[in-house]
């Protein structure tokens, strides 16, 4: 390492609690907007399932946002690390074989200055 004490490590940088995730419990109609940093894969009742990380301005942790076709949205359109994304919660859509998922629109950011 080096000859850095301790102390002189704690004065030198400004430092900022680390937080769990969280998770984006949206109602029909609401939208979020944040960094895509990933895909992570969860533990649930019913199994492994993968959400998607996203980075939001204001949040401590990033927010972990759940839904087969979100992640088929995202993936499908190669959206990589760090894109600006927005996203909104359509509702719950019943699909051809009689269940129920969450259907998203998504949004890709594109820097304009």
């Amino acid at each position: 390492m080096s000859d850095v004490t301790q102390a002189a490590l704690r004065n030198r940088f400004r430092w900022t609690k680390l937080t769990s995730p969280g998770r984006w419990a949206p109602k029909e109609g609401d939208e979020i907007a944040g960094f895509f940093m990933g895909t992570v894969t969860l533990d649930g009742a019913h199994g492994q399932y993968q959400a998607v990380s996203l980075a939001v301005p204001g949040q401590p942790a990033p927010l972990l946002v759940a839904g087969t076709h979100l992640l088929s949205l995202i993936e499908s359109s190669m959206v990589v690390e760090g894109a600006a994304l927005r996203i909104r919660f359509d509702g719950l859509v019943e699909t051809s074989n009689g269940r129920r998922m969450k259907h998203f629109t998504v949004w890709l950011g594109e820097d304009h200055g």
